[in-house]
């Protein structure tokens, strides 16, 4: 058959949508015949599939093929390509298969197999264990498929019936489950497994091995565990548990709790019998004992009690290898501890020596119990060295051309989040000193500049501000006449024309930062960039000199206000009128400690509106509004000098007191309450979808008492944003309403970068931060992102100076105090060491006491950050420790909530520390309630003593 003929009629019967006759045409034709049209074949596959606009429609995509077409043109793929053209073809499936592998099958299917089980999802037919079993007896995979895509397919099958179809699956293909990460968890092999076993089908030796295998190899803790846990699960007699004692002892040394827990469950059963390997497990106590997991140490206790009767001779020694416990500040575990010490060891000078390395974290009930074994030595806390603020580094400038350069060739790992006004101010600067022999260097960074348009979603905020602003003056120096950019042009053209990505419909000749194109995305997100983008952008194609007002001086984000006069004072000389948003970001990142220095120099170097400005916000000046250029500079610096009191002056029409509260992120009430949800779940006893209802806790927060047209802000705002071409000046924005512009757009995500560009004024921040990160009890909703969000957050307070202390920061920082990621608590709890003597601690107490007191999360949290971090820091940090305390008690109930024993047991220990009795009637009269019940009358009581 020619080929004319052959790929003619193969293109009409897919035009056609004829699925019956390419099948027919295929089989009629050989293989050797078929395979010489393989590119043109994929070719004709990927023109089908291609995902395209639809004809008449702005915004809807579609195939550009009908069902019919693809199928037809699928077979013809399938049957005649080679695994590297059929690899471009998506939505070939179990339909299209089925009709070929019974009379033709490709050499390349085992890799195709292999490749779709490592990406994680095998399509159909080859996700049924039936069918790959079957066709592979039928050696229909020539390359054989991987012991992990075995795995992968068969995880999902999880019957005992399947192995009576194919019992040869047990001798091979079954032990891959154990050997992969495959969701093995998620399936009920356990009682398959048991089921086999059982019936005499499997080894229980071999299982037993290989589960333990499994367990200390896999990375995947909920893997570890379940494998761990498959052990008790299993018909094992006392004596073969005995017989399996290495193989027990060996999940011990794991680093996962759930797996050493497991295996401390199954040693009890048989710890009092005399087989039992007393030796191995008390070598294995000393660092059985240094967990930080409370499960952990208590059912290590409960075999080590067992032993004066079990295993006399080593109960001293299990006695003497306990004592690492004594690291974790708990009194009931430590009296526990304490208890098994006087029970087994006479007082000696080993035991004293080992005790002593522990002396500061004895807690005062444990030390009276252990009176006869350690040397009393009272903690002596230091007083906390005054640090003051912290040191501000300079920020390193560009002062020549060849700095820009260097800067330029890294700027997309640019982390900093001043990178962006860095930048435009050295461009703009030494635009002048730029040579031909200079854009010849800048190329490898244009060039990356260019590329990041295919993937500008893995880039920073910041990343995107600088490769738009690049975009552009590229562009620039394109149309430059006194300058050689010809491999500039060359380089640019390269990748002008040419799609950013597949069905992206646009080229980076295209590309523009506006509102309303296909990058109205970025443009949104660089909403507080756009004024100054644009205005610099404009001096540039102007060739004028001017500097940006609002480059930090010194990290993180600092502004020396006596180099702002000096910005200013170069507008001033030039007659120009300053970005309005550009100044107001500057005054909110002055550096307080340089107000007075600047305020000075203004007076001996400005004049006219822009020294009053300074005045009213540096010093004691009032408001002297003369020009409309400036009205959002007046009101922003009001908002920053005097948050949430709208001076009256600057109050009007357009610009109401409602609206700079609104702004300013006010807060209002807020209170816990319960929230429940309904949802269909299979119900395994009754075989039915039913109706479950999951109940969860969150804050409702009512942010102002009063009605706010947003509209209006959003209006103002988007006024100020640029519509036209580079060289209009921007119109004027408030720094205070763009923020919360940012936060309400839902498109747009909440970033802490946001602090970076108001420093001063955070408290709307501090409530989005509170919305999207803290408002959920329990953990179920704290994700990758939010975590990320409240530890950047804490990662600029902690470099921070000065940070405004209102309500709004209290109540973000004393529910961040008790979320539930570990990492992020510890970062808050760094803050709180760092800024211990400023905070009013009762506040904050009262804030994570309105919150347990309706058992919003766990105190756990609290307790946990108290004991790790918090206590005996020094003796200012005792005394603010034991206000923060008494400030989350008084908000309590009588009725106990849970874990709350733990934290009076710590109440005790900053008292006893701190010298100081219980003054709080509040806290007094609670006291005397949680005395009444039975779990937490004792530790109540003891607090009695401290009144």
């Amino acid at each position: 058959m020619s080929k004319d003929i052959f790929y003619t009629e193969l293109e009409q019967l897919v035009e056609a949508g004829n699925s019956a006759g390419v099948l027919a045409l295929l089989k009629n034709t050989p293989l050797e015949e078929r395979v010489k049209y393989t590119k043109k074949i994929s070719k004709l596959g990927k023109y089908y599939q291609e995902y395209i606009l639809e004809e008449g429609h702005r915004n809807v995509y579609g195939y550009r093929g009908s069902d019919e077409q693809r199928l037809a043109v699928n077979l013809a793929v399938l049957t005649s390509c080679t695994y590297k053209d059929f690899t471009g073809i998506w939505g070939i499936g179990e339909k299209e298969f089925k009709q070929v592998l019974d009379w033709y099958v490709p050499d390349w299917l085992g890799d195709y197999v292999n490749d779709t089980a490592r990406e994680g999802w095998i399509r159909a037919p080859f996700n049924e264990i039936s069918f790959v079993y079957e066709l592979n007896e039928k050696g229909g995979f020539k390359t054989p498929l991987t012991e992990a895509t075995w795995a992968t397919i068969m995880v999902s099958f999880s019957t005992v019936e399947i192995f009576d179809q194919y019992p040869a699956l047990l001798e091979q293909q079954f032990w891959y489950l154990f050997d992969h990460e495959v969701s093995i968890n998620y399936n009920p092999w356990d009682e398959v497994i048991v089921t086999l076993i059982e019936q005499g089908r499997l080894d229980k030796q071999r299982i037993v091995q290989i589960a333990v295998q499994s367990a200390l190899t896999h990375t995947n803790q909920a893997l570890s565990g379940w494998h761990a846990n498959l052990l008790s699960k299993l018909p094992l007699t006392e004596q073969e548990l005995l017989s399996f004692q290495e193989e027990l002892f060996q999940l011990l040394n794991s680093p996962i709790s759930k797996v050493v827990n497991t295996a401390l469950d199954i040693l009890f059963k048989i710890a009092k019998d005399k087989a039992f390997q007393a030796e191995t497990f008390v070598n294995h106590l000393p660092i059985l004992m240094s967990s930080t997991v409370k499960a952990t140490i208590n059912k290590v206790l409960r075999i080590v009690a067992v032993f004066d009767k079990a295993h006399p001779a080593y109960k001293e020694s299990s006695a003497m290898a306990i004592v690492g416990t004594f690291h974790i500040q708990d009194q009931a575990l430590q009296t526990k501890v304490g208890k098994q010490i006087i029970k087994y060891v006479k007082p000696n000078e080993e035991l004293t020596a080992q005790l002593s390395a522990y002396q500061d974290m004895l807690m005062s009930e444990t030390k009276t119990l252990l009176a006869d074994y350690i040397t009393v030595e009272n903690i002596t806390l230091g007083e906390v060295v005054e640090e003051g603020e912290v040191e501000l580094m300079p920020i390193a400038s560009i002062d020549t051309v060849e700095d820009l350069i260097f800067y330029l060739s890294a700027w997309k790992n640019a982390e900093s989040h001043y990178a962006f006004e860095q930048m435009i101010d050295a461009i703009i600067r030494l635009q002048g000193e730029l040579q031909a022999a200079h854009i010849e260097q800048l190329l490898p960074a244009f060039d990356k500049v260019f590329k990041t348009f295919k993937d500008l979603w893995s880039t920073t905020t910041v990343q995107n501000a600088m490769a738009f602003w690049l975009l552009e003056w590229a562009r620039m120096l394109i149309a430059e006449e006194n300058i050689e950019t010809k491999e500039l042009e060359k380089l640019y053209n390269k990748y002008a024309k040419a799609e950013l990505y597949t069905n992206s419909g646009i080229t980076l000749g295209e590309v523009k930062l506006e509102a309303s194109n296909r990058f109205s995305y970025y443009y949104a997100a660089l909403r507080p960039y756009l004024t100054l983008y644009y205005y610099s952008l404009q001096l540039v194609l102007e060739k004028r000199v001017l500097p940006i007002l609002s480059l930090p001086t010194h990290n993180p984000f600092y502004i020396d206000s006596t180099v702002l006069v000096n910005r200013l004072v170069a507008y001033q000389e030039q007659g120009e009128l300053v970005d309005a948003l550009d100044l107001q970001i500057a005054l909110a990142r002055i550096d307080k400690n340089t107000e007075e220095a600047g305020l000075a120099l203004a007076q001996k170097h400005l004049k006219g509106e822009m020294l009053s400005i300074i005045e009213f916000y540096l010093g004691k000046g009032e408001v002297k509004e003369a020009s409309v250029d400036y009205y959002d500079v007046w009101r922003g610096a009001a908002a920053l000098k005097y948050p949430h009191h709208p001076l009256e002056s600057l109050t009007n029409d357009r610009y109401t007191k409602e609206q700079q509260e609104y702004c300013a992120g006010w807060l209002g009430n807020w209170e816990v309450i319960e929230e429940s949800h309904t949802y269909k779940d299979w119900d395994h006893k009754t075989k039915k979808q039913i109706d479950k209802v999951f109940t969860h806790k969150k804050l409702k927060l009512k942010q102002i008492p009063y009605d706010i047209n947003s509209s209006l802000i959003f209006s103002r705002v988007n006024k100020a944003m640029p519509k036209t071409a580079i060289g209009a000046r921007m119109g004027s924005v408030n720094l205070m309403e763009l923020m919360k512009y940012q936060i309400i757009d839902t498109k747009v995500n909440v970033s802490e970068s946001l602090l970076a560009l108001n420093p001063r004024q955070a408290d709307a921040i501090y409530m989005a931060v509170v919305e999207k990160c803290l408002h959920y009890g329990g953990s179920a909703t704290f994700e990758v992102a939010e975590k990320r969000l409240l530890q950047g957050m804490f990662t600029y307070l902690l470099q921070m100076n000065n940070v405004v202390f209102s309500e709004q920061f209290y109540l973000f920082f004393g529910l961040a105090l008790i979320c539930d990621d570990k990492v992020s608590r510890a970062f808050v709890a760094e803050y709180w060491i760092k800024e211990a003597l400023r905070l009013d601690q009762q506040k904050v107490g009262n804030i994570i006491g309105k919150a347990e007191a309706k058992e919003y999360v766990t105190i756990k949290r609290l307790t946990d950050s108290i004991q790790g971090f918090m206590m005996n820091v020094s003796v200012q940090h005792n005394r603010a420790l034991q206000l923060l305390i008494e400030g989350i008690l008084e908000q309590l109930e009588p009725i106990p909530i849970k874990g709350l024993k733990t934290l009076l047991e710590q109440y005790v220990e900053v008292l006893h520390t701190n010298n100081a009795k219980v003054t709080n009637s509040a806290v007094i009269a609670l006291i005397e309630e949680w005395s009444k019940v039975s779990a937490t009358k004792k530790i109540a009581v003891t607090l009695r003593s401290f009144n």
